[in-house]
């Protein structure tokens, strides 16, 4: 039995519309954070890279078509039930007039949200609000650790590490 750390691997979508300087979010129906607007994401299938996974689950959820420019953050957490590593890519929206929900299951909804009127939105995830006060801050994001931890989970802090 190896002691190696066996983890999860979420991805998501950081979408931005630069003509509307708006951001592209969905409301999740499951998990810890359940009706949330969240970056669209899921897990990485085996055999899959993190980027073919986020292209993937783009078309799955939304019919999007994304091209990967890049990688955002890193954010690890453990809980009781799994570890988890979520990398989140600056993504490319190729076809924005054709988007709509394939999968009930997964979301409920899509829609832009105008990045200046994010922060005081009680709805959306507070890791897509960190997210995107520093891309608008900084678009070249270089990587640092964070204190950072969502207040909507119960976690301690040595248990969630985020990169941005």
């Amino acid at each position: 039995m190896s002691n190696h750390l066996i983890a999860k691997i979420g991805v998501g979508a950081l979408i931005i519309d630069k003509e509307n300087n708006s951001v592209l979010l969905s409301k999740k129906n499951y998990g810890p954070i359940k009706d949330k607007w969240t970056f669209p994401e899921g897990y990485v299938d085996q055999g899959e890279s993190p980027s073919e996974a986020i292209k993937r689950e783009v078309k799955e959820e939304l019919n999007g078509e994304i091209e990967v420019n890049g990688l955002v953050s890193v954010r690890y957490r453990k809980s009781e039930e799994e570890t988890t590593i979520y990398f989140v890519f600056n993504c490319l929206l190729l076809n924005k007039e054709e988007l709509r929900i394939n999968d009930k299951k997964e979301i409920n909804d899509f829609r832009f949200f105008d990045i200046e009127q994010i922060k005081d939105n009680s709805e959306i995830y507070s890791l897509v609000k960190i997210i995107l006060d520093k891309y608008k801050n900084n678009p070249d994001f270089n990587f640092k650790k964070t204190d950072f931890t969502p207040s909507e989970i119960e976690i301690d802090k040595n248990n969630y590490l985020l990169y941005l």
